[in-house]
């Protein structure tokens, strides 16, 4: 699968951005991002924008910590777009997701999580799955994955 998943990264456009890998800590339970941002470039790891601590407080009033959780991204290097010489967050396309998303299912078939937390709607389609009038989820999506 690792040979497959590179020859997809080399046909990529993301191929030359910042690569974030996830962040496994043997949970049963998967938060699934869109793409890294800035703040997980900056980092080296998933969820640590304003998603990410949105999650971290649920994880919290759930009596959790960070490390309870594993953390995967849907699309593992940081789509941008420049603006005026400014470099913003992108949504990821449909192609970059593609490219990445054997490397997704290999990913979540050797954890097996029993809940994965898609963190909006990129990660949710990521999985095979179409949204029903939800254009821009505000909180996350919880779907049982076991």
């Amino acid at each position: 699968m690792e040979k497959v998943a590179k020859a997809l990264c080399d046909t990529c456009t993301l191929k030359d951005a910042i690569f974030v890998p996830s962040e496994i800590n043997g949970s049963a339970i998967v938060a699934l991002a869109e793409a890294p941002g800035y703040n997980e470039t900056k980092e080296g790891r998933p969820l640590m924008g304003a998603a990410g601590q949105e999650l971290s407080k649920i994880i919290e009033s759930l009596g959790k910590r960070r490390k309870d959780i594993n953390y995967v991204n849907a699309v593992m290097c940081r789509p941008t777009k420049v603006i005026d010489g400014k470099t913003y967050n992108r949504t990821p396309t449909d192609e970059e997701i593609k490219c990445c998303n054997q490397r997704l299912i290999a990913e979540l078939e050797k954890l097996n999580p029993t809940i994965i937390i898609c963190m909006g709607k990129t990660p949710y389609m990521a999985l095979g799955l179409s949204l029903i009038h939800i254009s821009e989820p505000t909180r996350p999506l919880y779907i049982s994955y076991a």
